[in-house]
C-alpha cells in the first residue's frame, strides 16, 4: 500500500474515530473503506454524468475545506 499525502479537515478524524469505536474496528480500516466506497460512487457517477461528478467534488472541496 501506498502513503497519500492528504490532509482531511478535522471533522473527517472525529466522524472516522466515532465509526472505529461503533464498530470496533481500527481508525486506518475505516479511513481506507470510506475513500474507497467515496471513489466507486464518484466513478459511478461520472460513467453517467461526468458534469455532475465534476461538480459534486467541487462542492464537497469548497464545502469541507
Amino acid at each position: 500500500m501506498e502513503k497519500l499525502n492528504v490532509r482531511f479537515p478535522g471533522t473527517a478524524n472525529l466522524k472516522i474515530n466515532d465509526i472505529g469505536e461503533a464498530l470496533d474496528l481500527f481508525n486506518s480500516d475505516i479511513a481506507r473503506a470510506a475513500l474507497f466506497l467515496g471513489l466507486e460512487k464518484l466513478q459511478h457517477l461520472a460513467a453517467r454524468d461526468k458534469q455532475e461528478a465534476i461538480n459534486l467534488v467541487v462542492a464537497q472541496n469548497i464545502k469541507h475545506k
